[in-house]
This record gives structure tokens, C-alpha cells and sequence, in this order.
């Protein structure tokens, strides 16, 4: 009897309250979870890792927020504080974010654009960077696996801009791990020691002045705030 009645007073209640939807954003994203709160500005859903709030303007298919009130229920304190769990929602993100998969020609230009980034000239990358873009998230396993030797973090650095994009969540711990290879080769190269032996000497092995080693560092150090800036967006 009782389930009965919980049934009824489910049909009866706003859809949101009651079953899990899955909302379709402008960004090629499906998220999970029950509608909460739905106002002209924001749509607040519940999922397995949080409370996640999208803008309005977003969704797709605003159908299934039919019901919904405009503010939740009762508010709930955030664990941790009062503070976000912001990989907690990004962890969410990522796992809602719908990637089609790849074409073998996709596959194969993507390939090919990564590869000429390498070679190219300053004034070739941004037109390269552009081509790129266009197929996020798609890209990002591809660039996940390129230019991760210690010598390429500068071409590494400078290629982000093709996979940060605003909704392309993938992308984050991609940027993350690139930052901590930044600064991994940063505290190495600040710890090298410099060339004490004349040219006689050390004959032909090339061994780095101390104003050429800090010339590096400094090189090094400046890529972590162009991956800042990728993150932020």
C-alpha cells in the first residue's frame, strides 16, 4: 500500500523530483542526474558527484525540465566548508561529455595536423591551432599521447590553445599534466650545474653556461602561465 501511494505522489509531483533526466546542452554534453531548480537563468541538477549548475541559455532539449521550481527545495550546506569540490564536478563533467568516436580519416588528419605543428613556423601555427579546434573533444586523445618528451614541453605548451576550449573538459587533466612537466623541468634545469672546463678540455661535448642555463629556466618558467591562462578557459 505504501509503495502504491509513494508511486502516486511520484506521478503527481513535478517529473524533475522524481526520475533521473538527461539534459542536452548547445556543447555536445548529456548530463545526468534530477533537476533540482530550473529559473531563466540557470538549471541546477543533482548527480552522482554534486550539484552541477549549467546556464539556461544551454540546454537543448528544455522539455525535460517541465516542473521544476525555480529554487530548490531547501538548500543544502556544501561539504567540505562551504567550498566547491571542484574535481568532484569536473570529474562529473567528464564523465557525462559524449565524444563520438573517431573516423579512420579523422584519425589521420588530426595525426597530421599535430605533427606539422612541430615544424612549423610561427605564423603557420595559428592556422593549424584553428583546424585543430574543430575537432574537440576529438582531439584530445591524439594530443594526450604527442610531444611528451622533456625536449618538446615548449611545443606542447604552445599547441594547448587547439584543445582548451570552453566545454571541452577532457582537456583539464591534459593541462594539468603538462603544467606539472613544466615545472618539473624548471626545478631540473635550475639544478644543472654550469660549464666549468675550458672549450680544451671538455673537447666536443657542449655543456651550458650558467647565463645560458637561467636563459632556459626563464624560457621554461614562462610556459606555466600560458597553461594557467588554458586551464582558466
Amino acid at each position: 500500500m505504501k509503495m502504491l501511494l509513494l508511486l502516486a505522489l511520484c506521478a503527481l509531483a513535478p517529473r524533475a523530483f522524481c526520475a533521473e533526466v538527461e539534459i542536452k546542452t548547445t556543447k555536445d554534453e548529456v548530463i545526468r542526474g534530477t533537476v533540482v531548480a530550473a529559473n531563466e537563468k540557470e538549471v541546477s541538477v543533482k548527480t552522482d558527484f554534486g550539484v552541477i549548475r549549467i546556464p539556461r541559455e544551454t540546454v537543448a532539449n528544455p522539455e525535460v525540465l517541465a516542473g521544476a521550481p525555480e529554487t530548490p527545495a531547501e538548500a543544502q550546506p556544501v561539504k567540505g566548508g562551504g567550498r566547491l569540490d571542484e574535481k568532484a564536478i569536473l570529474a562529473a563533467r567528464r564523465k557525462v561529455q559524449r565524444i563520438d568516436r573517431l573516423t579512420p580519416q579523422e584519425n589521420m588528419d588530426i595525426a597530421a595536423l599535430i605533427g606539422k605543428f612541430g615544424e612549423a613556423l610561427e605564423f603557420e601555427r595559428a592556422g593549424l591551432i584553428e583546424k585543430l579546434r574543430a575537432y574537440c573533444p576529438k582531439a584530445n586523445e591524439t594530443f594526450r599521447i604527442s610531444y611528451t618528451r622533456p625536449e618538446a614541453i615548449e611545443v606542447r605548451t604552445r599547441l594547448m590553445p587547439a584543445i582548451a576550449l570552453r566545454g571541452n573538459v577532457g582537456a583539464i587533466p591534459i593541462i594539468e599534466e603538462t603544467h606539472e612537466s613544466v615545472m618539473t623541468a624548471f626545478d631540473e634545469k635550475i639544478r644543472e650545474e654550469p660549464d666549468k672546463q675550458s672549450w680544451f678540455d671538455r673537447g666536443a661535448q657542449r655543456v651550458l653556461t650558467k647565463k645560458e642555463i637561467e636563459k632556459q629556466a626563464k624560457a621554461i618558467a614562462e610556459l606555466a602561465p600560458e597553461l594557467e591562462n588554458n586551464a582558466a578557459e
